[in-house]
């Protein structure tokens, strides 16, 4: 959840101080979106809350 909240934060910060949010992480290779550290951010939040919520209950034996 502190991945999620501190990467939408620091875009909302972005966005209020410069009116845009700079993406300045760019492809290597073919097609890839740019994005920035607080996407990477957000992108952490959602996948570990999405395998948190689909994953099974293993340790709890009750």
């Amino acid at each position: 959840m502190t991945f999620l909240l501190g990467g939408a934060f620091s875009n909302i910060v972005d966005r209020v101080r410069l009116g845009c949010v700079i993406d300045y992480i760019g492809p290597l290779f073919g097609f890839f979106p740019i994005f920035n550290l607080a996407d990477i951010a957000i992108f952490l939040g959602v996948l570990i809350i999405s395998l948190h919520l689909a994953a099974p209950r293993l340790y709890n034996s009750e």
